[in-house]
């Protein structure tokens, strides 16, 4: 039977005996000779040899869907001397149509079934050119695509092939039957396919397995050297093993140049003493070294756990292009001349970046003056898109990790790369919901494979972080725990098994203060007209690409003495290339006063993260306040001499000066965290020590609002408060739950309508008062016995009588809404009038659903200045009052005010209906104040 073939030469070909005994050969050479010992222990077998017996068996029976009638006859068309000693067995006879049905991977899933191989195992096989065959498309292939599988009437020949294909397999391995192989766990499944896929890929690769004439059947006495040699000339780069040694400061000092700081001995030390791979979250300043904390733990984690690799994500590719060049040298001291690891910077831009492209072989200098050689390589065979994480160290943009998943196409060699390296997320703060929610489901895949995390961020929210680390241990809640809160800065959070620890840092740095003040887009040339006066560079920092052009033009036209660079997002790949070299030359740590001075760039966000640039000022486009520090980071970034007027850091934040927000912005980041933002947004910050308490109090909201989950009800004590409290309960969409259901419990016999002492809304002793039908309570109506309507709503009985859910509703309009007037019962009162909100004539927000409705019409200051007081609602007093018509103060609180009891009422039932009611003049005051939705309209 046929395996390969040539189309450009008919006299060659490939029996599919040698193909599978090449997938075998080198199946067996990955485990034994590439595959780290971490990803070997994420595959489920507790012996080596267990897994080396599994995954030759997969390689050997992987193609066994091609000993099908379908697929001979069509592969041996153009082989008719092959084609020939097949029929000599057995006829080709195949009906052309039905032949997509059942494709060899498919095939090979169900002939393994139909063999009674564990359903995960022939999983394997249906899954190994990408995507995992449905169970409806497998279990009907026999019965109803039986014509695909043999000729009418071979059944028995095609059986005996397969039969005698898979006994010869498991014998090679050393099974003598089916039920001897392991039935793996969906994850097992996925590395192992990973593994299949790349295998395959290796053997159908006729430069290292090269075809045979078509005349010439193999042999069995040229393996294993056929293997031998191929595996030779692919050369793959051989695990890396990392050397614990780093944990020492001396030996770290040789590494990187320095000493290890605070930050850096804390991450080492965890690092060095958990007892199992985890997740490591590291919260601390831009520039306190948290990139090469994060490679030395990876060391000591891969020399620790049997790791392969190093995995560094980052936002974007110009973060991954500025970063590039130090991995590279790290990458270099873990490489020797004669065992090359290969490296591979894996983003859409990768071929454009110089220091990589001069990196295509081993030995090649990265200048041409240079006389030092890397000891790493770029393996030709990890060039695909496809293999881009099984190289040993990949630095690229983190959509290499998100698209782990996705159940795309192949998905399963990104796992197999993952689960072989310590995975490390630069500014994982930097990920809207949709990146974060595909980087938590990462997360969780790695945490299957017990694969070390190193997550880093300046400005972590708490949320985030609980989110971060529960994803990585399978969606498992953990308990409240300060870790959960903690807003200790710098702040190192890591798991150790089932526990999660946590040690805020002391810093062992000076800090620093940075000046904030707000300006708008006319006064901005005018501040950097000053602030440049003696030389210096300066960004400018917007949120799209239309304010960054627009500001690049204003700043040409204003300082035609200064050189303004525009950078950003949607230059041409090989334009924007250039430029971020160029960016990195004259504004990057090595830059000289020379090539700073007169400078000025614009930008978009694309400068904001990972990027090792040192602003002399900084103006920021008001962005949501993690962004608004990471921009800061930027600023004074490293220590050099800079000109007088520059010598303070100072950011300027570019507002529009109003309430309303730059529309550019707001479509970017939304009304809510701009709004948070420009609320707590201080006259000056100091770093690194307030960096985590305004993150948390920007994007602490759900903590604050009244009742909720985990805090009780408190008072407003100032407008802020207010404010902030609103916009809280607007952004969490519904009310808190549990505030309102204790509220309800603790007042719960004031809210029942015929209550003997405190009837809900009403008045006992308003039963002297005037008697009215129901139909005068129901507002549809209102009508009396002197005032019928022509048309009315309501006739017969449902006029007569009102349900207990309507009566209450008309109760609270006839207190507040009802316009109409009626006569007082006690001599020398005024006359019992509208409602009050019925006197003004109520205006009311309408919003697309009854909370909106109700959010939009609540107002926690009074006129939209003062807060109001402690809310009395009328069903709290002691004992309701009674006495008619009474001028009264206007209420200080909205909660009385709302519940004003205009008129005094008393409701009269029949049975399970209100039939009437008794009413009597109520509250009134001087109406000179303003409704309260006029404070929003104003």
């Amino acid at each position: 039977m046929a395996g390969k073939t040539d189309p450009e030469n008919t006299s060659l070909w490939l029996p599919l005996w040698m193909h599978l005994w090449d997938t075998a050969g080198i199946m067996e050479r990955l485990v034994r000779q590439w595959l780290p010992e971490s990803a070997k222990r994420a595959m489920g077998f507790e012996r080596e040899e267990a897994l080396l017996a599994h995954a030759r068996f997969l390689g050997g029976i992987h193609d066994i869907g091609k000993a099908t009638v379908a697929f001979q006859a069509n592969i041996l068309r153009t082989l008719p001397e092959a084609r020939q000693r097949l029929e000599m067995l057995t006829p080709l006879d195949c009906p052309e149509q039905n032949r997509r049905e059942s494709p060899h991977a498919r095939a090979g899933e169900a002939i393994l079934l139909w063999n009674d191989c564990p359903g995960g195992l022939a999983s394997i096989v249906g899954a190994h050119h990408g995507r995992p065959q449905s169970c409806a498309a497998v279990d009907d292939q026999l019965e109803c695509w039986e014509s695909n599988y043999y000729p009418k009437g071979q059944e028995k020949v095609w059986q005996g092939f397969w039969t005698e294909l898979l006994m010869t397999v498991l014998q090679d391995c050393g099974f003598d039957d089916t039920a001897e192989l392991y039935d793996l766990d969906p994850q097992e499944e996925v590395l192992l396919t990973g593994l299949l896929i790349m295998a395959d890929w290796i053997a159908s690769n006729t430069e290292y397995f090269p075809l045979i004439p078509v005349e010439e059947l193999g042999s069995m006495e040229d393996y294993p050297a056929r293997v031998d040699r191929a595996w030779e000339k692919l050369a793959l780069p051989f695990p890396w093993e990392a050397q614990p040694g780093i944990a020492d400061p001396q030996e770290f000092a040789v590494r990187f140049g320095f000493a290890p700081n605070a930050v850096q001995r804390a991450v080492l030390e965890a690092a060095d003493t958990a007892a199992e791979p985890g997740i490591l979250i590291l919260e601390a300043q831009m520039g306190v070294g948290k990139t090469e904390a994060a490679l030395a733990a990876a060391e000591i984690m891969a020399s620790r756990f049997g790791l392969g690799g190093v995995f560094f994500g980052l936002p974007t590719q110009a973060t991954a292009n500025g970063i590039f060049p130090r991995l590279l040298g790290w990458a270099d001291t873990q490489s020797e001349e004669t065992l090359p690891q290969a490296i591979k910077l894996a983003h859409g831009m990768a071929e454009l970046n110089e220091n990589y492209l001069r990196l295509q072989g081993r030995g090649v200098q990265l200048e041409e003056d240079a006389q030092e050689e890397h000891q790493v390589q770029v393996h030709q065979w990890f060039r695909g898109n496809k293999q881009a994480l099984l190289a040993n160290f990949v630095i690229g943009t983190v959509d290499q990790l998100l698209l782990a998943a996705l159940a795309q196409k192949h998905v399963m060699l990104r796992h197999l790369g993952l689960a072989g390296k310590v995975v490390i997320i630069d500014e994982c703060h930097a990920y809207d919901t949709y990146m974060n929610c595909y980087l938590d489901r990462a997360l969780e895949w790695l945490g299957w494979y017990k694969v070390p995390v190193i997550l880093l961020s300046a400005t972590l929210p708490a949320r985030r972080r609980t989110e971060l680390v529960e994803a990585y241990r399978q969606k498992k809640a953990a308990p409240d725990a300060p870790w959960k809160t903690s807003c200790g800065y710098p702040l190192l959070t890591w798991t150790d098994g089932a526990e999660v620890k946590q040690t805020a840092i002391p810093p062992d740095a000076p800090g620093q203060t940075v000046q904030l003040t707000t300006l708008t887009e006319p006064e901005l040339p005018a501040l950097l007209r000053r602030k440049l006066a003696e030389g210096g560079c300066a960004g400018v920092i917007v949120n799209t690409v239309k304010k960054a052009q627009k500001i690049a033009q204003l700043l040409r036209e204003s300082l035609p003495d200064k050189e303004v660079q525009l950078f950003h997002a949607q230059f041409l790949m090989p334009d924007r290339a250039a430029r971020e070299n160029q960016l990195m030359a004259r504004i990057g740590k090595e830059s000289t006063p020379k090539e700073r001075n007169d400078l000025i760039v614009v930008g978009t966000q694309v400068m904001e993260q990972s990027l090792d640039i040192d602003l002399d000022v900084l103006v920021t486009e008001l962005c949501p306040m993690d962004l608004l520090l990471q921009r800061i980071g930027r600023l004074h970034r490293h220590h050099r001499s800079r000109p007088a007027p520059l010598q303070q850091a100072c950011c300027a934040v570019l507002d529009t000066g109003e309430d309303a927000f730059d529309a550019g912005s707001e479509a970017v980041y939304g009304q809510w965290m701009l709004w948070r933002t420009r609320n707590f947004l201080p006259r000056s910050i100091r770093l690194p020590e307030e960096i985590s308490p305004l993150v948390q109090r920007v994007y602490g909201w759900e903590r604050e609002i009244p009742g909720g989950a985990q805090g009780e009800p408190r008072p407003l004590m100032q407008s802020d408060d207010a404010l902030e409290r609103w916009s809280a309960l607007w952004q969490l969409g519904h009310f808190p739950a549990e505030p309102v259901r204790d509220y309800l419990e603790q007042w719960k016999d004031r809210f029942w309508l015929f209550h003997p002492t405190h009837p809900f809304w009403q008045v006992p002793q308003a039963k002297i008062g005037t008697e009215y039908g129901a139909a005068k309570l129901n507002g549809e109506m209102s009508e009396s016995s002197n005032k019928l309507r022509l048309f009315p709503l309501y006739a017969g009985q449902s006029k007569e009588q009102l349900s207990y859910p309507q009566a209450a509703r008309w109760l609270l309009c006839v207190n507040g809404y009802d316009d109409t007037s009626a006569k007082p019962k006690g001599k020398g009162l005024p006359s019992v009038g509208a409602g009050w909100l019925g006197k003004i004539g109520f205006i009311q927000a309408q919003g697309d659903n009854l909370y909106e409705t109700l959010m939009l019409n609540l107002t926690l200051l009074r006129d939209g200045r003062e807060c109001w007081g402690e809310s009395k609602p009328c069903w709290e007093l002691e004992a309701p009052k009674s006495a008619e018509r009474t001028e009264i103060c206007c209420p200080d609180n909205p909660a009385q005010l709302l519940t004003l009891q205009s008129r005094r009422l008393l409701l009269h039932r029949t049975g399970e209906n209100v039939d009437g009611f008794c009413l009597l003049g109520g509250d009134f005051f001087p109406l000179d104040f303003l409704q309260p939705v006029f404070s929003f309209q104003r």
